[in-house]
């Protein structure tokens, strides 16, 4: 995202079979393990952005407008979509203690 107008391409796994990244051939365990390493380093690269980078203007051919802030707020929202077991726990224990508290 260096560039002045980066430029996004959509994934699509149902038309891009082929697109794979050589992630198909890993085991369930190691897919999991390079998800979490993945995303750290994606975090991690963020941090101490400035205003103007995330202000950025970027091309994506299904949006109007995208940035590098549109970015990462649909990549936090498919993970809340999509949460791991950890996740599920944390949402169950939640709506338990609400559910306890308006009793």
């Amino acid at each position: 995202m260096d560039k002045d107008k980066p430029v996004f391409q959509p994934y699509f796994p149902d038309k891009q079979k082929d697109v794979t990244y050589g992630l198909g051939k890993l085991e369930t365990g190691e897919l999991s393990e390079r998800f979490f390493q993945y995303r750290n380093e994606l975090l991690k690269s963020l941090q101490n952005k400035d205003k103007s980078f995330w202000e950025k203007q970027a091309i994506h051919p299904e949006y109007r407008e995208y940035s590098p802030y549109i970015l990462l707020r649909h990549i936090l929202m498919h993970e809340h979509l999509h949460p791991n077991i950890d996740g599920y726990f944390l949402m169950a224990d939640a709506f338990y203690s609400k559910m306890r508290a308006i009793k």
